[in-house]
């Protein structure tokens, strides 16, 4: 009797011992199905869903960086003469890439001059920190749904009584010589239990 306890007991050890060494894998980490691409793509950002930074960041008078130093659209712009329509930009605007449609004149949009604004209807001229204005010109139906709120986006409270809100103007989103956004991978349905329910009635649909 006391061997059989004996050999029961060191088989046991030897047992823990093994796993503990060699642990079972099915049984030490869960199974982990692999993602699909969607879902990747979805993880990716999923921490980020509340980013409120604008795509296009925060809208600022016209400038030009260049080697570390900041300067105005007139330093240039005074002694050159723009071209009414878009060609192949050169110099310092060789990266823009046009695509707004049928509007290809840069001075429907930019004032003639004084380059450090943009354009209004006539002679008069539009501040950078009311570019939206510019955009109103051709896109009316879209800038009346703007100020309603049901276009763009609103950062802040969603009761205005609760606390400040803050619009969104157009080229904080917008690209504004290729103002299309570019098509993204849609997100994976949501996670849908396997266990049907037994409980009847509880649908919304």
């Amino acid at each position: 009797m006391c061997n059989n306890s004996y050999y029961f007991y060191l088989s046991s050890l030897l047992i823990l011992l093994f796993i503990e060494i060699f642990p079972v894998k099915s049984f030490s980490q869960p199974y982990k199905q692999k993602k699909s691409p969607e879902e990747e793509y979805y993880l990716k950002f999923a921490n980020d869903w509340l980013e409120m930074t604008p795509v296009q960041g925060n809208p600022g008078p016209l400038r030009f960086k260049r080697t570390g130093f900041i300067y105005t659209c007139n330093e240039c712009h005074q002694d050159l003469k723009t071209q009414q329509r878009y060609y192949k930009p050169t110099g310092e605007h060789r990266n823009i890439v046009l695509n707004h449609g049928l509007n290809v004149n840069c001075l429907n949009c930019h004032y003639q001059y004084d380059r450090n604004y943009y354009a209004a209807y006539g002679n008069d001229k539009i501040s950078a920190e009311e570019s939206f204005q510019v955009c109103m010109k051709c896109h009316g139906p879209i800038y009346r749904d703007w100020e309603a709120n049901i276009h763009g986006r609103v950062n802040g409270y969603w009761d205005a009584e609760l606390g400040p809100q803050k619009k969104l103007d157009c080229i904080q989103c917008h690209d504004p010589h290729s103002p299309d956004f570019k098509n993204i991978i849609p997100m994976p349905p949501p996670e849908v239990s396997r266990i049907k329910t037994l409980i009847q009635g509880n649908s919304h649909e």
